[in-house]
Order: C-alpha cells, then structure tokens, then sequence
C-alpha cells in the first residue's frame, strides 16, 4: 500500500496570502482616497505620509511571507518538476514583496529593483506553472492562467503602467490562489 502526501497546507497558505496582501492594499486605498486604481502605482500607497503605509506595507510583508511559504510547498513537488520550478519562482517573487513592504517607493532604487524583479519573476512563474498545467492535463487551470496572461499583454500595449501593474498584480493573485487551490488538491506518492 502506498502512502500519499496531500498539499491542502499549500492552498490555505496561497489563499491566505492573498487575502492578507489584498487586505493591505484595500484598507490602505480607503485610508487615502487621493490614490486612484490605474493613476497612481501601488507602491504610492506604501510610501504615503497617511496610515495608508501601514496597512499596505505590512500587506506586503505578511502577505509575501506566506507566498514565500506556499511557494516552497510548490516547489517540494518531487512528482511534477515544472510546478518546483514555478514555485521556486513565486518564493523568491514573495521575498520581493517582503522586501518592498521594508523599502517602500520612497526609498528609491532598492524599492525598484525589488518591485521590478517580483513582476518579472511573477510572470515567468506564472508561464511555468501553465506549462506544467498543460503538461499533466489540466487544462482548465492552464487556460485560466493563459486568459491571465493575456489579459497582462493586453493591458500593457493599451494602458499606462500605472494601471498595468494594478491589473497584473490582481492577474497574479488570483494566478496564485487558484494554482495554490490547484497544488492543494495533487496526491504524490512518497
């Protein structure tokens, strides 16, 4: 008789991060009703002389801890290679999002190359895990993540960056939920 491991932790933890970062970034736009989704960047909200930089910051950091977590769960995937791959990408895209919840815009480069590596990560993780969907017959989940990827490019020929990393930050939490759930549900022989 084989023993299986389950990954539910996994999809508690991805939900869980998601709710937390967008808990952040939603108490700290009704802390500030000067920032406007698609005018002003995210990173705005964390760097504001309001309380609004609490709450978005600490979304941030608690909120990419978790990713960092559930992304190492992905990543123990011994099983399915390219879901490791992608979740070795989303631990270190949710180290950058601790990093920007500790250097917030106003602290100026570090704070870009954090934010800059986590949407290139973000993206690349996001490809790798539609690959691996594709790969093992989950259709479903991989054209999900397709429709989100589309929706990204879509978004970045037709809009000014300010709305597009609003759009593809909502395209990558809902990614990541949904392929947290998706990871929770895979059985793998030990």
């Amino acid at each position: 008789m084989h023993k299986y491991k389950g990954y539910s932790s996994v999809g508690v933890v991805g939900i869980a991060a998601v709710v937390i970062f967008g808990l952040g970034w939603f108490l700290g736009t009704l802390v500030d009703p000067s920032w406007v989704f698609g005018e002003n960047m995210l990173s705005d909200l964390g760097a504001d002389t309001s309380p609004a930089k609490y709450y978005f910051n600490l979304g941030c950091f608690f909120g990419g801890l978790l990713v960092m977590v559930a992304g190492i769960g992905i990543a123990s995937i011994r099983k399915y290679r390219i879901y490791a791959l992608s979740g070795a990408l989303a631990a270190i895209a949710g180290a950058c999002l601790v990093m920007i919840g500790l250097f917030p815009t106003d602290t100026g480069n570090t704070h870009v190359a954090f934010a800059v590596t986590l949407f290139a990560i973000g993206t690349v993780a996001m490809v790798a895990m539609c690959a691996g969907n594709w790969k093992y017959g989950q259709v479903m989940y991989g054209g999900i993540t397709m429709v989100l990827l589309g929706i990204i490019f879509m978004v970045s020929l037709m809009k000014p960056l300010e709305y597009l990393e609003a759009v593809a930050v909502i395209a990558f939490l809902i990614w990541f939920a949904l392929s947290c759930v998706n990871v929770s549900v895979i059985k793998e022989k030990l």
